[in-house]
């Protein structure tokens, strides 16, 4: 996903910077009808590791100029966070100020340094866990670099700029990856209807939660299934989980069974659903 910033330095030009395109990634920012486009890609879009408390662990990420033309490239950390809306968005701030950060455990070389015509770089890093800690701990490391300029209505020049990014999930001591469902409920009639519910991380990790569910009747026929949308979450947030289907379903008593793939195991919850002779929910009845 895309993020646009704009910042203006007293006396230096304002700066677009662009965020983050994780995987072989291409940038493209129009500004004043002319395009600006800057081709880098990382080997390591995304780094998780598990790491013992006190421990430590070192690699190397390499950064590729796909372009005739040299570049100059900047290195940097910052925190990220899922946006509100925990659909996989992100949201950058300063290294060391989101309290799950582990920009300050980690270290890098070169900071800065220029990549030749369709030449590479290797950028070393590592991270070294506090003692005592567990759990889920995350930043990113950008690679920065110009991809032109233009000026602005008030004829200022504009740097414009490009970056891309490694995101690093370390997992530190113990891990519990572990969720729970609450406030299922089954909305809708004449055969329109809409099943929410609230997941919730009571793990230390990240998850991300993908699943679908089916509503069967005592001999295991299927009457309606579908898919929930993916939700992404760290320890102590909460998502809602969303699905539709249509589907005339005979009054009567069914089970609503939920799947949800937490990536070490799934979750299951399971719920006894009513409906009348009209269609309607008359009961939902999640099961222990």
């Amino acid at each position: 996903m895309l993020r646009y910033c704009l910042t203006k330095n007293k006396g230096f030009p304002s700066s677009f910077f662009v965020g983050l395109f994780f995987a072989w990634s291409i940038f493209l920012l129009s500004v004043a009808n002319d395009a600006y486009a800057v081709t880098m890609h990382i080997d390591k879009p995304k780094i998780r590791a598990q790491i013992a408390s006190g421990g430590s662990e070192s690699g190397a990420i390499t950064v590729v100029n796909t372009t005739e033309d040299s570049v100059d490239v900047k290195a940097y950390l910052e925190d990220w966070i899922y946006s509100p809306t925990q659909d996989g968005a992100k949201d950058f701030a300063p290294p060391g100020t989101t309290p799950l950060s582990c920009a300050p455990w980690i270290n890098f070389y070169p900071a800065e340094f220029t990549l030749s015509a369709f030449g590479a770089q290797q950028v070393f890093y590592s991270v070294r866990v506090p003692p005592g800690v567990e759990g889920g701990h995350y930043a990113v490391l950008f690679f920065e670099t110009a991809m032109g300029t233009t000026k602005n209505e008030e004829g200022v020049d504009i740097v414009i700029k490009g970056r891309i990014g490694s995101l690093f999930y370390i997992e530190a001591g113990a891990v519990k990856r572990k969720a729970v469902l609450s406030d299922l409920a089954v909305t809708g009639r004449q055969g329109e209807y809409k099943i929410d519910a609230v997941l919730k991380n009571i793990g230390n990790v990240d998850i991300t939660a993908k699943g679908a569910f089916n509503i069967i009747d005592n001999k295991g026929m299927v009457f309606a299934r579908g898919q929930f949308n993916d939700v992404y979450t760290f320890a102590g947030e909460q998502a809602k989980i969303s699905s539709t289907f249509s589907k005339s379903i005979p009054a009567g008593n069914y089970d609503l069974i939920i799947t949800l793939d937490l990536g070490d195991m799934p979750l299951i919850q399971e719920a006894q659903i009513t409906f009348g002779s009209y269609g309607e929910v008359t009961n939902v009845t999640p099961k222990e």
